[in-house]
């Protein structure tokens, strides 16, 4: 039995409905963490329980936690598909 052209499109169409969501689970799975690769002047790490403390080069940054830059500050995190974000000064990145 021949399948028609609506039922072929239709069968396609729905394939690559899937893969597109599956594509975007995997990529919002892979922003769940970051490390900080870049440090200038006062950057601190903002912890899921207690008082910030100063960030250094390849601490992890999780959800929950958080990164502050102070005056005239800057940081980079490096997210694990290899996305870079730059912080500038007086700014706060956090995973919600």
């Amino acid at each position: 039995m021949k399948k028609s052209f609506g039922q072929i499109f239709s069968s396609g169409l729905i394939i690559m409905l899937w893969l597109v969501g599956a594509e975007r689970l995997v990529a919002a799975d892979q922003l769940q963490q970051a490390r900080v690769s870049q440090v200038i002047q006062d950057v601190r790490v903002l912890e899921t329980h207690g008082a910030p403390r100063p960030a250094a080069v390849n601490d992890k940054v999780i959800q929950g936690m958080g990164v502050r830059t102070g005056v005239e500050s800057r940081a980079e995190l490096t997210f694990t598909d290899l996305t870079i974000t730059r912080l500038g000064a007086n700014t706060v990145f956090s995973f919600k």
